[in-house]
């Protein structure tokens, strides 16, 4: 999972096949102060759920 700005990492995430891209309207550090807060802790549980699920548990 790849927080970034836009730019080439942005590009290159859109082109994984695994990537979840979310994009906010912030500045660097407003994504630790609400909203923004919320909705990268949601986006990250989001990724998680999907990515982790594919796993067999042992």
């Amino acid at each position: 999972m790849i927080f970034a700005g836009p730019g080439s990492s942005s590009r290159r995430a859109k082109r994984c096949m695994s990537a979840m891209i979310t994009e906010l309207s912030c500045e660097h550090m407003e994504i630790t102060v609400e909203p923004h807060r919320s909705r990268i802790i949601a986006s990250t549980l989001e990724f998680l759920q999907v990515h982790l699920a594919l796993r067999e548990v042992e």
